[in-house]
């Protein structure tokens, strides 16, 4: 009887490990995206994928679980003189060293481990599994959706906006550092450090950017002549906020546009000299005084060392302690420029107007809190 029980269970165990294996193959199987008819596909394993290997037009490469690379390794989708029309590299588990992708080609990644992934002109999925670092070059392409980077370098122009800018979307997933020049979207997710350094745009509608968000960059001493030691490089670039979060000391440098309408951005924001910050929404006060707009909707403001309060176009109150010295919190600087833009509303805007009124209360001085009461 207790050899017939030893049986069984050493049974019971063999068909698990059966079926868990089988799980996994069927899983990972899935995972690859179907695409156009290939003429060759490598599945590594068993297929065994040399250091420095290119591949050409209609292949398919798989790596799953046991493909390993040494330091340095790199895989080629197409080459600088070689077409790469319809190759397609799906990194399903194990691990790959580095990994260049050209035009044409597509990189994607739902498990395992990629040291360096290059687009170079190429496109790249991520939905899961972890990259060291993604760099995205001219006319390059990235969608995230999962998974975990530890930083992202996008390419552009950072003097006017250019059509072959790198595009990186995001809609999930967690980036440690995005250095971007090309163009950004961000509807999820979120990115602990990021750099703005393009001409074009970054749009965000969800998702979380941290602290110490740049838009724009400068250089520090390189012109003995510039009496602030600092030189901002670049023009043009826009950062449109309509939801998701920005965290605390955002700052905004010369040349540089927010457009804010939705969404959370964190204390002592900075707006710099020759910068533009546009508000979109209703209800706007100064020291707790409302505004009226004119018939253009539109109206610059000019004063500084004032509270401006609001409700933005998705209904959230807003403050900003227009200050115009740095190192009191919020900074705008008097040489930048503030407008605040109409928006019509909606009931449900009408409604949290009241929210706001209670939300400009708490947070002003004695002073004012004692006007508005009195109202």
């Amino acid at each position: 009887m207790a050899r017939y029980r030893s049986n069984h269970l050493k049974e019971v165990a063999m068909i698990r490990r059966l079926l868990v294996a089988a799980f996994t193959v069927v899983a990972l199987l899935a995972n690859v995206p179907a695409r156009g008819a290939f003429t060759t596909i490598v599945n590594s394993p068993p297929d065994v994928i040399a250091p420095g290997q290119v591949f050409a037009a209609d292949t398919q490469i798989n790596l799953y679980p046991g493909t390993s690379a040494a330091p340095g390794d790199f895989i080629s989708l197409g080459g600088f003189n070689a077409p790469a029309e319809n190759v397609e590299l799906n990194v399903l588990g194990g691990y790959a060293w580095s990994v260049e992708a050209w035009t044409g080609s597509q990189l994607n990644v739902s498990a395992g481990l990629v040291n360096g992934a290059n687009l170079l002109g190429g496109r790249g999925v991520m939905s899961g599994g972890q990259a060291h670092t993604w760099s995205l070059f001219a006319q390059s392409h990235l969608e995230m959706s999962g998974g975990v980077v530890t930083q992202i370098f996008t390419a552009g122009s950072d003097s006017a906006p250019d059509p072959d800018s790198a595009e990186f979307i995001m809609t999930g997933g967690a980036v440690g550092l995005l250095d971007a020049t090309g163009n950004v979207i961000i509807q999820g997710g979120s990115i602990d450090d990021m750099v703005f350094r393009g001409a074009g745009f970054v749009e965000l509608t969800g998702g979380s950017i941290g602290n110490d968000f740049e838009v724009g960059y400068v250089v520090f001493g390189a012109f003995p002549d510039d009496p602030t030691g600092e030189t901002v490089v670049g023009r043009g670039g826009r950062v449109t906020v309509r939801g998701g979060s920005i965290g605390e000391r955002m700052v905004l440098y010369k040349g540089k546009t927010l457009d804010y309408s939705g969404g959370v951005i964190g204390d002592a924001i900075q707006a710099r000299e020759g910068s533009q910050v546009n508000i979109r929404g209703s209800h706007f006060f100064i020291d707790g005084v409302e505004l009226t707009l004119p018939a253009s909707g539109e109206l610059l403001i000019t004063q500084r060392d004032v509270a401006l309060t609001g409700l933005l176009a998705d209904g959230e109150p807003f403050r900003f302690d227009l200050h115009s010295q740095p190192g009191l919190g919020d900074y705008f600087s008097p040489d930048a420029t503030v407008a605040i833009m109409l928006i019509p509303e909606p009931r449900s805007v009408v409604a949290a107007a009241a929210l706001m009124l209670a939300f400009v209360v708490k947070r002003a001085t004695p002073r004012l809190e004692h006007q508005l009461r009195s109202a």
